[in-house]
């Protein structure tokens, strides 16, 4: 395939990379050049694509798994959840829920939660079919949470934030709303249902499953 018809199937596979977010080798098209094959090609690489969903952590919502994020945006979809401050379990669930439906399709799907965000990750996996969890350092010692009081979690997050040249008044407002969530997960139990299909992958520091494989 020479002249006009090269630059034709180029512009046709950047057009298609740009529209679907999907790429496809000259070899492909050459073999799917009728619609109705390439159509299928297409939905095929579509559902293919395994999605990575990243819960918002404690504080800071994302941004802690930028890193990670920008390693591995090649081999998955990426996809960010906004933070949410519920009143329950159940409704900050419900939000999350929505958020990954609008942005993801339901299968292919690997849900990461870095420590408190890591509870809200297996309970929405629940809320879909099979799903992959990756815990990082994300413990099940919720009745710990009754220990804490409000001034030495105000005070870590001061001490931890302050070295990013955060202001007072923004480390506030985090300790607020991490504070609101810690009383969410307070005596949090997690429940198996008979249908749960999901399979949790817990990596943390000292190498032990956190108390998730009980």
């Amino acid at each position: 395939m020479v002249g006009g018809h090269s630059l034709l199937l180029i512009r046709l596979r950047y057009l298609i990379q740009s529209r679907f977010e999907i790429i496809l080798s000259v070899e492909e098209l050459l073999s799917n050049l009728v619609y109705s094959d390439l159509k299928k090609l297409i939905d095929s690489k579509i559902k293919s694509r395994k999605y990575l969903i990243f819960f918002p952590a404690l504080y800071g919502e994302c941004i802690p798994y930028m890193k990670l994020a920008k390693y591995l945006e090649n081999r998955f979809e990426i996809v960010f959840l906004e933070e949410f401050i519920g009143e329950t379990m159940e409704i900050v669930v419900e939000n999350y829920e929505q958020q990954i439906r609008k942005k993801a399709p339901i299968s292919n799907l690997t849900f990461i939660g870095a420590s408190a965000a890591g509870t809200f990750a297996f309970e929405t996996s629940k809320k879909f079919g099979k799903v992959n969890v990756i815990l990082l350092d994300s413990g099940t010692y919720w009745e710990n949470i009754n220990k804490l009081n409000f001034e030495n979690h105000k005070k870590d997050i001061h001490e931890n934030l302050s070295k990013y040249n955060i202001d007072s008044m923004n480390i506030n407002q985090l300790a607020e709303s991490s504070w609101k969530t810690l009383q969410i997960l307070k005596n949090f139990e997690p429940n198996y249902h008979p249908n749960f299909d999901t399979k949790i992958f817990v990596l943390s520091i000292d190498g032990t499953d956190l108390g998730w494989k009980k």
